[in-house]
């Protein structure tokens, strides 16, 4: 988005405020954003301050402009590994997002998103729970695929592992109840204990 609306590595004739509305109103109008999470659990993008204020200012049009959040096919065994292991990590590596310490190509613009975040609604903390929303919901999509996926390979009559498939009913639950989501948690933790 930036490349053609404010693009970053030219500075001629940009007014560093404008970022503010002429970026919200770029990604407003492409309606929307795709993040490519990788490594899914500490993925670069958001370590960058421009990547974070494009994902806020998308996250201000929720209902207007769709966020994507991809994760790579070679990322998919390590965060099926990582809910297997311990669903509380998961949430725990994605939330380390801080706009403070995010960086850009150059320092001006780095200060001014900063600047930016801490006038916004909410404040720097606002900014984070924004770009952290879209996020939870990834994670509960693709935790849910992975159930999905377990669940289609057994209605189309391939083995699963049943410990397996009870560890993931567990830990998704799990992940769900510590989001809130205590109804769709309850029904998954009493499904695993029905499988075990």
């Amino acid at each position: 988005v930036d490349s053609f609306s404010i693009n970053q590595r030219v500075k001629s004739k940009f007014d560093p405020d404008s970022f503010k509305s002429t970026l919200s109103n770029a990604i407003k109008t492409i309606s929307n954003v795709a993040v490519i999470m990788t490594p899914w659990n500490n993925p670069g993008n958001l370590t960058r301050s421009w990547c974070i204020w494009e994902l806020y200012s998308a996250s201000l049009f929720e209902n207007d402009v769709d966020i994507n959040i991809i994760i790579p096919p070679t990322q998919v065994d390590p965060f099926r590994n990582e809910l297997r292991k311990d669903h509380k990590q998961i949430m725990a590596k994605l939330g380390n997002i801080d706009i403070n310490k995010a960086e850009a190509f150059d320092k001006k613009d780095q200060e001014s998103i900063l600047n930016a975040a801490k006038e916004s609604k909410g404040g720097v903390n606002g900014v984070r729970e924004s770009v952290i929303g879209p996020l939870r919901r990834w994670i509960t999509k693709e935790s849910m695929n992975i159930i999905n996926q377990i669940e289609m390979n057994k209605l189309n009559g391939n083995d699963i592992d049943e410990n397996e498939y009870a560890l993931m009913l567990n830990n998704v639950g799990l992940l769900l109840h510590d989001q809130g989501k205590h109804d769709e948690s309850e029904s998954l933790l009493k499904q695993s204990l029905k499988v075990r």
